[in-house]
């Protein structure tokens, strides 16, 4: 009996100590409470702050996503237009290397120097001929060049050297045979006959040479001199225009006869 009433005050004395370290607790976390109160303000100005970075970090990802992908994009577009304009230039240079030999082998052919054979430029005229320059300072038709022409049938007609004076001189020699008659006066008519007058007749000057004279039905006709040196001083006549007017001897469009 003396025991259990002991027992009964020990644990009365152990249930005053628990009451004891509730109260200290109780105290603390009232402590604790009044001081996170203190820090709130700040705690939610930080919160706000983190909300607004976070929000900036958001946005600023998401364009470097969208900028990203522009890039990679255009990277795509450029290589594509890379890899075509490579293309075309092989195109071009390959073009520009045939050009070349083809302007290389045209100067050959007319007998330019062969010093000047990589260097020359190349054009054609309204007639069908072929003018080539070389020389030249500073490019091949730059002053003093030389200048070869060659006509459709591919003969030399007029050979000037690099620095050689202008002139007559420069002029090839006609060597073929003069036309007592052709047919290819005109390319769209054929003569009705030569000379109205009755045939050919020598021209009455100091140099014996026949004066040839072809006409067509549609009025024109055209009159040259057959010489030893070819056919010289072609002339057209519209008969079917007065006298004195400026079209009268001009040439038909589909004369190939000058």
């Amino acid at each position: 009996m003396a025991k259990d009433a002991e027992q009964g005050r020990g644990y009365k004395a152990e249930s005053q100590g628990y009451v004891d370290e509730r109260r200290r607790l109780v105290a603390e976390l009232r402590s604790a409470s009044e001081h996170q109160k203190s820090y709130a303000p700040a705690f939610q100005a930080a919160k706000g702050r983190f909300n607004s970075a976070k929000r900036e970090f958001d946005a600023a990802k998401a364009t470097h996503e969208r900028t990203q992908t522009e890039f990679k994009a255009a990277k795509a577009a450029f290589d594509k237009a890379s890899s075509a304009f490579k293309a075309r230039l092989d195109v071009v240079k390959a073009q520009n290397a045939r050009n070349k030999n083809d302007k290389r082998s045209v100067a050959e052919k007319a007998g330019v120097p062969y010093q000047y054979l990589d260097k020359v430029y190349v054009s054609k005229d309204a007639k069908g001929s072929t003018n080539i320059y070389f020389g030249g300072i500073g490019e091949p038709n730059g002053p003093g060049h030389g200048h070869y022409v060659v006509d459709r049938s591919g003969k030399v007609t007029y050979k000037r050297d690099p620095f050689d004076p202008h002139g007559a001189q420069n002029f090839e020699e006609e060597k073929e045979a003069a036309l007592i008659y052709t047919r290819s006066a005109r390319s769209g008519h054929a003569p009705q006959g030569t000379n109205e007058h009755g045939g050919i007749f020598w021209k009455r000057d100091s140099n014996a040479v026949l004066h040839i004279t072809q006409y067509f039905a549609d009025n024109y006709r055209v009159s040259w001199d057959a010489t030893s040196s070819g056919n010289q001083n072609i002339h057209w006549t519209n008969q079917s225009v007065p006298t004195g007017h400026p079209d009268r001897h001009a040439a038909p469009s589909d004369a190939s006869l000058r």
